[in-house]
């Protein structure tokens, strides 16, 4: 019996440091992460683009839809991890339009991507307000794979169109309005830093 309980004491030992060990290991790759996006940020390293060219943060051109090609110069960033997989993503925010360049490391590569918003809102849970017009909203979460750019709605509202979604599926008005106003509610927004 004694034999028994030195075993179940061992293995939950073995179970709990093994935790900790896999944990503080997510923690320093992230801070490994974080300072290879800061590289980029200060023009020390370069990022490949949508358009698969390797350019410099001081010489990123984007055309958005509403203007000609132009600089991109961020007016502030912070770390979200967007996919969340235990590493940080850099959202880069974008000061005349407040659009973002969000940059992901692969492991390998940094890759930016371009994502035309109009809106600040981006939540530390790694949600943002994807579509903000008169005609429609969604709140969003992203996923990178391949080295694309992925982004998914979980709540998707078209007024003008009478369409209404929540995951994928058709939804209630009501429903729909009322996951947008507690996702406002229960999140926290990201606090952007100066750059």
């Amino acid at each position: 019996m004694k034999r028994i309980v030195a075993m179940m004491i061992l293995f939950i030992m073995l179970v709990a440091f093994g935790g900790c060990s896999a944990k503080e290991n997510l923690g320093q790759q992230n801070t490994q992460v974080q300072a290879i996006l800061n590289e980029v940020l200060n023009v020390e390293r370069p990022f490949i683009t949508e358009d698969s060219e390797e350019v410099m943060m001081d010489s990123y051109y984007f055309i958005p839809s509403y203007e000609g090609t132009r600089l991109f110069v961020p007016l502030g960033y912070n770390f979200v991890d967007l996919d969340q997989d235990g590493l940080d993503e850099m959202v880069l925010l974008e000061g005349l339009r407040n659009d973002f360049l969000i940059l992901h490391y692969d492991g390998q590569s940094v890759y930016g991507y371009y994502h035309e918003n109009n809106t600040v809102e981006m939540k530390t849970d790694g949600s943002f307000l994807s579509k903000d017009t008169s005609k429609e909203s969604a709140i969003s979460t992203a996923t990178f794979e391949n080295n694309e750019f992925t982004i998914t709605d979980i709540a998707y509202m078209n007024e003008e169109e009478n369409i209404y979604r929540l995951n994928g599926k058709n939804a209630d008005k009501e429903e729909v309005e009322a996951y947008f106003d507690d996702w406002r509610e229960r999140t926290t927004d990201v606090v952007w830093k100066s750059t």
